[in-house]
């Protein structure tokens, strides 16, 4: 057993509020979000004991940032180092040796790990079973639709994401046509895991019109899309978020009725059963990153490699998380969950 520390920030307003007012931390309208923010300490919002249905026990936190996510944007990196570094500290007080930078913070993986300079703690992004999330609801909803993917174009935006990379990765071979925007326009030798014929029906452009026309499938790695994105998707597409807080997704709920916007990163709480959770997340469902966390908390032992995101690790984390009861949650988009409906809506507007 590891116990485990998971980090995120607070998306929005209104998770910061209600956060904080469970915490009997209280805060008026008058205050300066900024100014609070920059006086607030990080916050263990959840301890958790945990016991998965193979009977493995853990313990680990869920520490949020002092950190709103539109704030992020405006700090210097410094800045965001140290509130990171802050959140990390309590883990470590925690006892925590795996510890999740989620999001945006997943980047600085590298530099908080030498910064802290533990060689026992294992950092990770949660990335593995966010990717795997995202395959198997694109799978899921193309089973349920009778979608032969043999026969369709997926486009995934974009080439600087690792996430989309390791999409690619994945589902090469299973997709009639792979295309890839890059707005750098390199070509696929200028990626090391392109380089092998298995990639033949892989397109890498920087054409948003050319990578999105004819597409049956999009996955999306951005916090916020382009105009000329919106425009240019397929009516009657599926678009699957791959950032939360799925401000993306929710933008082509309101503004393309046309297209079918999954949030593509949920999964069930398996063996989560705290109701606190429901002040950060929707009934019986959290994001993957949290539960990857918890996954590799409940292993009686790993390995260093197992940090490392590619796409040998992404199949080998969603099989322990079956294994230890973490499946797919409903699909949804906001506070819109399709569950058994989705194929009535798939033959009515998006075939």
């Amino acid at each position: 057993m590891y116990k485990f520390a998971w980090i995120g920030y607070f998306p929005e307003e209104d998770t910061l509020k209600k956060v904080l007012n469970s915490k009997g931390i209280i805060f008026s309208q008058k205050d300066i979000l900024d100014n609070f923010l920059d006086n607030l300490t990080p916050q263990e919002i959840l301890f958790l004991n945990v016991e998965s249905k193979r009977g493995n026990k853990t313990q680990g936190s869920i520490i949020i940032a002092p950190l709103l996510l539109k704030q992020i944007p405006l700090l210097s990196e410094e800045e965001l180092i140290e509130k990171t570094i802050s959140s990390v500290k309590l883990a470590l007080r925690k006892e925590a040796r795996i510890i999740c930078l989620a999001g945006v913070l997943g980047r600085l993986v590298s530099t908080v790990k030498k910064r802290i300079n533990r060689e026992d703690i294992f950092f990770i992004t949660g990335r593995k079973l966010f990717t795997a999330t995202i395959i198997d609801n694109l799978l899921r909803i193309s089973s349920q639709l009778d979608i032969d993917l043999r026969e369709v174009k997926l486009s995934l935006f974009d080439a600087d994401s690792p996430v989309a990379r390791v999409c690619c990765q994945l589902l090469i071979g299973k997709v009639g046509e792979i295309w890839l925007f890059d707005k750098s326009n390199r070509k696929k030798d200028a990626f090391a895991e392109f380089n092998h014929s298995n990639f033949r029906n892989l397109t890498i452009s920087n054409s948003v019109k050319d990578v999105l026309r004819g597409s049956k499938l999009v996955i999306s790695t951005y916090l916020f899309l382009s105009e000329e994105i919106i425009k240019n998707l397929q009516p009657k597409s599926i678009f699957f978020d791959a950032i939360v807080p799925f401000w993306s997704a929710k933008t082509i709920y309101n503004e393309r009725k046309d297209i079918l916007p999954i949030e593509a990163a949920w999964v069930t709480r398996g063996p989560l059963t705290h109701k606190e959770f429901d002040i950060l997340f929707p009934e019986d469902a959290i994001v993957a990153c949290i539960a990857e966390a918890v996954i590799l908390g409940l292993q009686n032992s790993l390995d260093d490699f197992i940090t490392e995101f590619n796409s040998r690790n992404v199949v080998v984390v969603s099989n322990l998380a079956k294994e230890e009861g973490f499946f797919l949650a409903d699909f949804r988009c906001g506070d819109t969950v399709f569950g058994e409906e989705i194929k009535k809506i798939g033959v009515s507007a998006f075939r």
